[in-house]
């Protein structure tokens, strides 16, 4: 009875496990989707917000459940140990009365105990499952986070290219070089984080592993430590994968906002205005075509201006006289 018991508690408390792994796949599969989509279409030119606000929105309404659910679960705990503590106080007092079974439940403290020991131990599961989510949602809101930082960067961008402002997107172009500038600082930091964090998790794999005791009080705290360690080790991978996304995403941004510039000079070098005759007449002594005092050597290298109506030349007729000479 006792063995089916437990495998019927252990039964239910796997379904339980393979639920919070299936929520929390399904969650991270519907952000990655949104976080595709959102990206296609910054590529594209077209980013809409709308769908990000959506999933922000749902992952904090998530976030305020399970907030909601640990309060509870910890009020619990908190009256089953003021309750443990009380019977731990009466303990001694009923092993010094052997004769009282007037009412069995209340005298047999040691099995009040036990009940509530494993009623803890059912509220820290729960609490770990609700832990195990809310990891997950905040997972989700951080790339969010990253998602929209970069959304707000290429609307301002696609603001200023639509409206040609030349000190705005200068402006951004400077920006976007000290944003360049600050991801590379930031991403030698966190290669440096992680180098650090790994030497301090084979250090104390190797004093778990030279531990003569199995068990003891210093070897569970370098556990934890180990756990905590793997897990910062994830994050800053993490952190400098979208790093390098907002490198990425720089370079981009930097070859619009130049093509942007390009076109924007085009458009001010076809609306200058033509320069005065006098001053053309000036630049037109000497062309190519006609050897100036410097001679036909010096002439391309003097610059030929267009004006609004080429220079009529006079051409005088040769005709010969009655001598056969040819007058000019």
């Amino acid at each position: 009875m006792r063995e089916s018991t437990q495998e019927h508690i252990q039964d239910v408390e796997r379904t339980r496990m393979s639920k919070v792994k299936a929520w929390c796949q399904l969650s991270q599969s519907d952000v990655a989707a949104k976080i595709t989509c959102i990206e296609q279409a910054m590529h594209a030119g077209v980013p809409h917000a709308e769908d990000l606000f959506a999933v922000v929105g749902r992952l904090r309404e998530d976030k305020e459940q399970m907030d909601m659910d640990l309060i509870q679960v910890r009020h619990s705990v908190q009256q089953l140990a003021n309750r443990s503590s009380q019977l731990e106080a009466r303990l001694a007092k009923v092993h010094d009365d052997a004769w009282t079974v007037a009412n069995e439940e209340e005298q047999d403290v040691p099995m009040q105990l036990w009940k509530a020991a494993f009623e803890l131990q059912a509220l820290t599961r729960r609490q770990s499952h609700a832990r195990t989510k809310q990891l997950c949602v905040l997972e989700d809101r951080w790339k969010l986070f990253y998602v929209h930082r970069m959304l707000r960067r290429q609307q301002d961008v696609h603001a200023a290219e639509s409206s040609g402002d030349v000190t705005e997107i200068a402006s951004l172009r400077s920006r976007l070089e000290q944003l360049s500038a600050d991801s590379q600082t930031r991403a030698a930091a966190a290669k440096a984080r992680i180098t650090a964090e790994l030497e301090r998790a084979a250090a104390s794999q190797r004093e778990l592993r030279s531990a003569a005791q199995p068990r003891s009080a210093n070897l569970e705290a370098t556990r934890d430590t180990l756990v905590a360690l793997g897990f910062t080790v994830m994050v800053e991978d993490l952190h400098l994968a979208w790093i390098r996304k907002e490198q990425l995403q720089a370079v981009e941004l930097g070859a619009q906002l130049r093509g942007a510039m390009l076109i924007r000079n085009r458009a001010n070098w076809k609306s200058l205005t033509v320069l005065p005759r006098s001053v053309v007449d000036d630049f037109n002594q000497g062309t190519p075509w006609e050897g100036g005092e410097g001679g036909e050597e010096d002439a391309p290298m003097r610059p030929m201006v267009l004006t609004q109506q080429p220079q009529k030349r006079r051409v005088q007729v040769l005709s010969p006289n009655s001598s056969g000479n040819v007058l000019i």
